[in-house]
């Protein structure tokens, strides 16, 4: 089963405030692919359905930067939302989770908040990892391509590879 990507952005937001944690935009992509990609190794299955994107700073969720790119690279202080077709309000986007998934979320996200971004980047930049692979495809830069789970499988979580 997959999850709405602005919950699992949710669940990190409302962990990284339970800890006096601030995270900004760039952060919270980069913990949600870290995430992502652990929990694809250790499950077999994705998190999330939404797409991944590599841009230059990293992966990216496109509905989770989008959400929260008001904030620039300030600490996020909000939650992600969306609109109820039916009474046409913004709700929040809530999460829950198995007995074993959110343990193992709660361990990864608790370890990767202790990460600043910018050595988050660099995790992600490793040559020849998932975003370097969907990034230089072919030899040549390219922008916003997706970043599938079957490059991520290739690595280890985290961008150690195999």
């Amino acid at each position: 089963m997959t999850r709405d990507v602005r919950g699992i952005a949710n669940f990190v937001l409302d962990n990284a405030d339970r800890q006096s944690i601030g995270i900004s935009n760039l952060g919270l992509n980069k913990i949600i692919y870290f995430l992502h990609s652990a929990f694809l190794h250790q499950f077999g299955e994705p998190l999330v359905s939404a797409k991944i994107e590599a841009w230059d700073y990293g992966p990216v969720f496109r509905e989770v930067y989008h959400q929260f790119k008001r904030f620039g690279r300030s600490e996020i202080t909000d939650r992600a939302n969306k609109l109820d077709a039916f009474s046409g309000n913004y709700d929040r986007v809530n999460y829950e989770f198995d007995f074993e998934t959110e343990l193992f979320l709660n361990q990864q996200c608790n370890s990767l908040l202790r990460i600043p971004a910018g050595k988050l980047v660099d995790l992600s930049h490793m040559e020849d990892g998932a975003w370097h692979r969907a990034r230089f495809q072919n030899g040549r830069v390219n922008p916003g391509v997706e970043i599938t789970n079957e490059l991520i499988l290739i690595e280890n979580p985290r961008g150690a590879r195999h």
